[in-house]
């Protein structure tokens, strides 16, 4: 069987985590070219007011036609830590936000990390 050619996503749907875990192989392609309007620099949160969009900022703007590993992430805006109080704000109430305590700080040392 071959394996699961997929687009890298930042914080993926569960759909497309669940591809992932069911497929046995999977490669995330990083060659492909960057396209704008997807989820390779952006997610969708569920917030009290409705959908919320988090965008991961990019150095040469969203029209770049640039292979994936090349892509640049702009850390002149703190976008790291608004993405955490976005998550927290919308989902510290959530019964798996209580339950995965020892996971939830590791994700958010993950996004500070990207940051540094």
């Amino acid at each position: 069987m071959p394996p699961l050619r997929i687009e890298s996503q930042y914080f993926g749907s569960i759909q497309y985590i669940k591809q992932i875990a069911l497929a046995t192989d999977t490669v995330i392609d990083i060659y492909e070219p960057f396209k704008k309007m997807s989820y390779r620099n952006r997610t969708t949160i569920i917030s009290a007011q409705g959908p919320l969009l988090l965008t991961v900022p990019l150095r040469a703007g969203r029209d770049q036609k640039t292979p994936m590993n090349e892509v640049k992430i702009c850390y002149q805006q703190n976008w790291p830590i608004k993405h955490i109080k976005a998550l927290t704000s919308c989902y510290k109430r959530r019964g798996f936000f209580i339950e995965t305590r020892e996971y939830t700080p590791k994700m958010f040392d993950f996004i500070k990390k990207a940051f540094d």
